[in-house]
């Protein structure tokens, strides 16, 4: 079984590792069961076999997302932000 801490790591030295391939288009940890998975959105199926399922004795989930497309945001804030300060 993983833990958190040890996906965690795992994630990040492949994140190193993955930056290389453009169909990556997100990594992250995820739970399946009672253990603790690295996850890699890819755009196409193609992009799996550069994908380990294992990384550092970690399960690697892919899912094939597609394309993700972005587009700009507006943000209005009212109230304060986290820590309390009035926006600004």
């Amino acid at each position: 079984m993983t833990d958190r801490d040890t996906a965690r790591v795992a994630k990040d030295e492949l994140r190193a590792e993955l930056t290389r391939l453009p169909e990556v288009t997100g990594i992250g940890i995820g739970r399946r069961q009672d253990e603790y998975v690295i996850t890699v959105n890819v755009t196409e199926q193609a992009a799996c076999e550069h994908v380990p399922d294992h990384f550092h004795g970690v399960v690697v989930e892919v899912r094939v997302s597609g394309h993700v497309r972005t587009s700009p945001a507006v943000v209005e804030v009212d109230g304060p932000g986290c820590d309390g300060a009035p926006p600004g």
